[in-house]
């Protein structure tokens, strides 16, 4: 499953959206580390590509995800 949106051009589906900007959001306040409740070993990695992955599918939308991903403290 892709987990797009195709109307006039792909684009990502509003609560997928959502969803990243909220925890790149969160991750700038509280810290990556406390929005990994997954787990995932390689987190960092994982909302880089998620961010890529956006920027695919609609460069203009993705751009305030990637403001979000510039200002993230990783060392928290």
């Amino acid at each position: 499953m892709c987990n797009i949106v195709v109307n006039h051009h792909a684009n990502l589906p509003r609560e997928e959206f959502d969803r990243l900007k909220a925890i790149l959001h969160q991750c700038m306040m509280q810290g990556p580390a406390a929005q990994n409740r997954e787990g995932k070993p390689h987190w960092r990695e994982y909302l880089q590509g998620r961010v890529a992955w956006a920027t695919q599918l609609n460069p203009a939308k993705a751009q305030r995800l990637k403001r979000l991903l510039d200002h993230i403290d990783w060392s928290r």
